[in-house]
């Protein structure tokens, strides 16, 4: 039997701005999820007999209330779980100030910066060093300006020894916290199978941006001059000019639906949904499940589906015969998150006190 090419679900016609090569698909306001049930993946009796490392996920929109049009998702935890907190540090060197090369102007400490210093003040080299830097670092003239070297890196070299920059580490604040979980999805039946594309689907939309064609607001006055324009005591002339000169850079709306029209891009971009997830103990026929972990809420910044397991790719055969849906048996499936607060050490403490918290 020849094998012929497929018509493709996406229509390209040449010449409209609906399908132009660069347009993006705009529709709802609100992501269209392929359930709001719970989808479980990895606890049917085929697992029944383990106690299972579960990864519960809740979803939620931008401004973290529960998108209740979004499915529960309960997936068997492969692979490893990994957490950790990031608090950089970063070295800083002459937080005192810099033994620089003295005073451009020949006034107290001369041309020639540090040298002048010690030969005037005939005392120890790190005694002239610090009345040097008392007195304040400044420009350099003479012969050592003109080789493009300062009193300090003569001094340096002559003596082999290097002035303390005073370095400190100075701590630049925690980073947000990071997870990725990977998920060895191998189903045991067609409806399991179902369910896993169902599960990355819903992935899929969770973290992708909302595309609509909403009109921009139209701005006032106020919008136009910017906060931080003070027309206080300004006569009606005055102001006036002062709003015409805002409004002459401003892009208006004409032209900006033309340039949107021109390029075939949407308006704006609305925020993906969040999540939040728990780590739980499942056993078969028992009800309790205790929270091993549990995240705040999360931004989704990367979802990797991985449909070769070991270097091959196999299908369960429609339950239909052969028109129905072909699902992939073997799926790799790698999600990393960005907790959206940071730790602190009373949070930190909080959540270490709790008994059931095992996984920190």
């Amino acid at each position: 039997m020849a094998i012929t090419f497929q018509d493709f679900d996406i229509v390209r016609t040449p010449g409209t701005t609906t399908s132009a090569p660069f347009s993006l698909t705009t529709g709802e306001k609100t992501a269209k999820y392929p359930t709001n049930s719970a989808l479980i993946y990895g606890t049917d009796y085929a697992h029944s007999d383990y106690v299972i490392p579960i990864a519960a996920f809740r979803f939620y929109n931008a401004n973290g209330t529960k998108n209740d049009d979004a499915p529960d998702i309960y997936m068997k935890l492969g692979g490893s779980f990994q957490t950790g907190l990031s608090n950089p540090f970063s070295p800083a060197t002459n937080i005192y100030g810099s033994p620089g090369a003295g005073d451009a102007e020949g006034n107290e400490y001369g041309l020639g910066g540090v040298i002048n210093v010690i030969k005037a003040a005939k005392e120890g080299f790190y005694t002239a060093l610090a009345k040097q830097v008392v007195g304040g670092a400044g420009g350099i003239g003479g012969a050592f300006a003109s080789a493009g070297q300062s009193g300090k890196q003569n001094v340096e070299f002559l003596q082999r020894r290097l002035f303390n920059q005073f370095q400190q580490l100075v701590y630049n604040g925690p980073n947000f916290r990071q997870f990725t979980l990977p998920f060895a999805m191998k189903a045991t039946s067609y409806a399991e199978a179902k369910v896993v594309r169902n599960i990355l689907a819903s992935f899929r939309i969770a973290s992708s941006p909302i595309v609509s064609k909403d009109e921009p607001g139209v701005l006032g006055d106020a919008d136009v001059l910017g906060s931080n324009a003070d027309t206080t005591g300004m006569n009606a002339d005055d102001k006036a000019k002062l709003l015409a000169d805002a409004k002459a850079g401003e892009i208006n709306q004409g032209v900006y639906d033309a340039l949107v029209s021109a390029s075939n891009s949407a308006k704006t971009f609305g925020y993906p949904d969040m999540c939040r997830f728990q780590i739980l103990l499942y056993l078969n026929g028992v009800d309790s499940t205790p929270v091993l972990f549990e995240s705040d809420l999360c931004v989704i910044e990367n979802v990797n589906i991985d449909y070769g397991g070991q270097q091959k790719m196999t299908f369960f055969k429609p339950e239909d015969g052969v028109g129905g849906q072909y699902f992939p048996t073997d799926i790799t499936l790698n999600i990393g998150l960005k907790e959206t607060s940071l730790v602190t050490s009373a949070y930190a403490t909080n959540e270490s006190l709790k008994t059931n918290r095992t996984i920190l």
